[in-house]
């Protein structure tokens, strides 16, 4: 089976070693790993895209503006193009 480490697993929390060790105790499993790709994560158009169809399906559920304008802001902090701090 090919495996390759969780991104948050991996940089921020720093587990690497426990997913293989549990896969590992599968009788007749073999891990392989998955060569690095050069780049982590999604196109940033195709994310951002998607989270504008997301909020679209869900602004309906919000009577007032403010609360849509908080949950944009709470959800849009995480696909900034900020530099993470955790790597």
């Amino acid at each position: 089976m090919a495996y390759h480490d969780a991104c948050h697993l991996a940089n921020a929390q720093r587990i690497t070693a426990e997913p293989r060790r549990l896969l590992g105790t599968i009788p007749g499993l073999t891990l392989a790993d998955v060569a690095e790709p050069e780049t982590y994560g999604v196109d940033p158009v195709r994310r951002r895209t998607t989270f504008d169809l997301v909020m679209a399906r869900i602004a309906g559920r919000f009577a007032r503006m403010e609360p849509r304008a908080t949950a944009r802001a709470h959800l849009l902090g995480p696909l900034s193009s900020v530099e993470r701090q955790d790597t």
